[in-house]
């Protein structure tokens, strides 16, 4: 007997939203997405999704370092949006954190990445990109906010698609 064994499938989770290039108004409500292929437990009735919570972090995003001399980081710790989320997507007033900055339970101004773990796993995923955090709306050269783009994610040669991109 010959044969090939395949290991199984252990899925895990996908950062959809933000996912790298928005930039986002503090206060404004914007949906943090995410999806969870990791497979059911045999003998669970699923979908865990729903009974899976999700944490989610607000991580300060570094370039990388691309030449001979690279800058000095003062890497910090993650900001927590929230713990213990239950479905595979949270709206997010953007800014709001658990913990705060100077008290004001704010994050500052700046480029971040979102990372969601299954609550108490290593299961994590993290935006392919980072996105940017602003204060207000005022500004004469401030670029539009993006809130969500959609459409197909590959075309075969000669086939057309469409997408959306909401902006303000």
């Amino acid at each position: 007997f010959s044969g090939v064994v395949s290991p199984p499938s252990v899925g895990g989770v996908t950062v959809l939203s933000p996912n790298g290039g928005e930039i986002w108004a503090k206060g404004t409500p914007q949906p943090i997405k995410w999806q969870d292929t990791q497979p059911c437990p045999s003998g669970v009735n699923c979908p865990l999704s729903v009974a899976r919570p999700y944490d989610i972090k607000l991580v300060t995003y570094y370039p990388p370092c691309t030449g001979q001399v690279c800058p000095l980081y003062s890497y910090s710790q993650p900001y927590t949006i929230a713990s213990g989320v239950h479905g595979l997507s949270y709206s997010w007033s953007v800014g709001k954190i658990l913990q705060g900055y100077i008290n004001d339970n704010i994050a500052p101004d700046g480029s971040y990445t979102i990372q969601i773990c299954q609550t108490g796993t290593s299961v994590c995923d993290s935006s392919d990109s980072y996105f940017k955090v602003i204060s207000g709306s005022t500004g004469i050269n401030r670029p539009p906010v993006i809130s969500g783009v959609s459409g197909p994610t590959s075309l075969k040669v000669n086939e057309t698609g469409t997408w959306t991109v909401k902006a303000y």
